[in-house]
This record gives structure tokens, sequence and C-alpha cells, in this order.
């Protein structure tokens, strides 16, 4: 027993030992978590080993960070020893009680990272180029808390992109921004985006209390899909995607504005669909416009738009309404209207020469129907004499008779 004790330590120390963790941090299933009130920083890279600091979670923040927790080696990581099944990733979650400020240098050395979190901040603060050291990432997050200050630049010098080229490759890329669950608090400038021409995401579901200013416009171009989900805006642009060509879903659902204004979706050819859940509409015709544009590009609306008036309509389905008391006034045909029904001249196109092919195809057969008739009718070649034909009368038995004046047994 003695021995399977002292072989079960062995195992043990040669087997663990070599999983080194620095003090404060503990490892499970390749996540690192790390007590910011617990560690020493800077930390050293060299103290991950085994594996190393791929996926790193800072927990307990409780204080600002102004300064590098992470020295110079995180620099020199050499991430083709990372595990491709994970994106490599940096997580601050805070205590949830302190106001925090986060500074540019707090990211110093950490450029591997792909997928950066912060969560449960409260009244964090983010100046200018706070984030430029992370370089290029696939995702980031904010998510809980509070947002006391977010400038407009803090994004600037990062490229949050889905089209990264890295080694090793991860295998889910999502070139997604998200703020989701966390009130800010003040104005939060549409120019905070301007520099990601990349993304393919936004999510913004901050559902406490969101107030955007709208007097500026987002220029994403590369724009592939957008969520913008429970802001509180009582108003939307309607040049806000004039520059997102590529859109193609949208979700405006949890606000409070009273319409979308016209012309918000122009030059949006990739749009499919359209989420506006829990979304309240002063119905009339001209406010449901998206409806009858919906038709027109084949958008699908998700989402339970009601009316708020007139007061007949209240409460219900502003589809209901739409089609109700819009759709026959607002119908138009780019064709000819036919017992109701709208015929597009391609359409009349493609009728008029399938009767041409039509009328074509029945004089063709009755060319050939009638050419075979000919063919039948006409007598074929080797067929019998008529009677008195030149060879001579035949006597009896079938011989031929002697021609008049002519001898028998004369040739």
């Amino acid at each position: 027993m003695a021995m399977i004790h002292s072989l079960c330590l062995l195992i043990f120390v040669f087997g663990y030992g070599t999983q080194a963790t620095p003090s404060g941090c503990t490892l499970t299933k390749g996540l690192y978590e790390c007590d910011y009130t617990a560690i020493t920083t800077p930390l050293s890279a060299a103290d991950f080993t085994s594996p190393q600091a791929q996926r790193l979670r800072i927990t307990n923040i409780d204080n600002s960070i102004t300064t590098s927790i992470f020295s110079s080696d995180f620099a020199s990581i050499d991430d083709t020893l990372f595990d491709t099944n994970w994106a490599p990733t940096l997580e601050f979650k805070c205590d949830g009680t302190t106001s925090i400020t986060l500074a540019q240098a707090a990211f110093t050395n950490m450029g591997y990272i792909r997928d950066f979190k912060i969560i449960n901040c409260m009244d964090l603060t983010a100046a200018a180029n706070t984030f430029e050291y992370l370089g290029e990432l696939d995702r980031f997050v904010i998510e809980n808390g509070t947002i006391s200050s977010f400038d407009a630049a803090a994004l600037a010098g990062v490229d949050i992109t889905k089209k990264m080229v890295t080694s090793p490759e991860f295998p889910v890329k999502t070139g997604e921004l998200v703020l989701m669950n966390s009130r800010v608090n003040g104005v939060l400038s549409q120019t905070f985006l301007s520099q990601q021409t990349n993304l393919a995401s936004v999510t913004l579901e901050v559902l406490l209390f969101f107030k955007i200013c709208l007097t500026l416009t987002i220029h994403l171009p590369a724009f592939d899909k957008s969520k913008i989900k429970g802001l509180g805006l009582s108003a939307l642009d309607s040049s806000l995607f004039s520059s997102n060509t590529n859109l193609r879903f949208i979700s405006l659902g949890y606000n409070s504005f009273s319409e979308l204004p016209t012309g918000l979706f122009d030059g949006l050819d990739s749009l499919a669909e359209l989420h506006l859940y829990d979304t309240q509409i002063d119905c009339t015709c001209s406010k449901l416009w998206f409806y009858s544009h919906a038709e027109t590009t084949k958008m699908k609306i998700h989402g339970d738009v009601t009316c708020t008036s007139p007061s007949n309509w209240e409460n219900y389905r502003a589809a209901s309404y739409y089609y109700t008391e819009c759709a026959s006034e607002e119908i138009t045909c780019a064709g000819l209207t036919l017992m109701g029904a709208c015929i597009t001249w391609f359409e009349l196109a493609m009728y008029i020469v399938c009767v041409i092919a039509f009328i074509l195809a029945g004089v063709v057969l009755g060319l050939v129907i009638h050419t075979k008739r000919q063919m039948n009718a006409a007598p074929s070649k080797g067929g019998r004499r008529k009677p008195g034909a030149k060879g001579g009368r035949r006597g009896a038995g079938g011989k031929k008779s002697t021609p008049k004046g002519v001898k028998k047994g004369w040739a």
C-alpha cells in the first residue's frame, strides 16, 4: 500500500508539477483565472506554462488600471503552441462595486489577443486610444455594469475584423463588437465606431438606459451584419446606415422611437432581415412605408410591432393596419394590371415569347403532317403495267401470239 501511495505521489509531481501558475492564479481546462487582489503585477508570461497564457481572465478588479499588468515577455509569446480550438482571449472581470478607469498602458504587450471582454465594471471610463495596443481583434465585448465615459476615439488603433489571417487558425471568427446590458451615463457618440471599417457584426443590447447622439453618421462600409437593440432610441437619422451597404441583418427592437425615417434602408441591397421586437409605432400609411419596402425587396420583418395610434388600432399589430388600410392604396405596378394582378413587363414578354413558340410549334406540326400525306399519296416505282402496255398480247397458256402479217415459224 505504501508503494502505491509513493507511485501516486510521483505521478502527481511529474505529471502535474510542470503546470506552473503564478501566485493568485488558477488553471481550469486551459483557462487561467487570476485574482487581481492577489496577484503581483506585472505578470510574467514565463510563469504560465503548460499551457501558455492563451486564455486569461483577470477577476475581482477593484481599482483603475493605468499601468501595464503584463510584462514584456508577453509580446514574444510563442503562439504556435496555442490550442487551435480557442482564440487567444483576455477578460477583465470587475467586482461590480468600484469605479474603473482603463488606460492605454493596461494593454501593453498584449497584441496577440484576438478575443477581448470587459464584464461587470461600474462607472467604466475609457479615454482615447485606450485599446490601441490590442491591435487586431476578432471580438470586442463590454457586458453588464455601467459606462461613465467612453471616448469617441477609445477604439482608435483597434481593428475588429472577421477577415484576420492568424497562425495558428482558430475555428470561429465573428468580427463582432458587443455592448450588452450596460447602462450608459450621458451621451455615447456614434463616432466611436467610425474607424471600425471591417466590422461584420455590431450588437448594442443596452437594456437599462442608453442615450445615443444621432447628429452624426456612422461610417462602416464593410458591415455585413448589424444588431442595434435596446438603446432607448427616441429617433433615428435616415442616413444612419447609408455607408453600410453590405448589411444583411438589422435589429432595432426595444427602442422608443415612434417611426422609422423614410429612406433608412436605401442602398442596402443585401438587407435580408429586419427585427423590430417590442416596437410601438404611430400607425399611418406613410410611417409604415417599410412594409412596402419589404414587399419590393423581399426583406423579412420579424417582431411584435404594434400601433400606439389611431385609438381604434391601439395595441393592434402594425402589419394588420398596413394591409387593411394602406396596401390597396399604395399598390403600384411596374407593368400591366390585369384583373387585379400585376404583370411586370418582363413577365409579359415571357408570356408573349411562350405564345409565339406555341404557334410556331403548331405550324411546324401541320407542315410535317401535310408533307407525310403527300409522300404517301405518290405512286411507287416498279408498280403494275397498265393494260395494253408494250410487250404484246399473250395467247392461251400465257404464250405470246404472233403479230399480224408475220408467218409462223419466222423470227
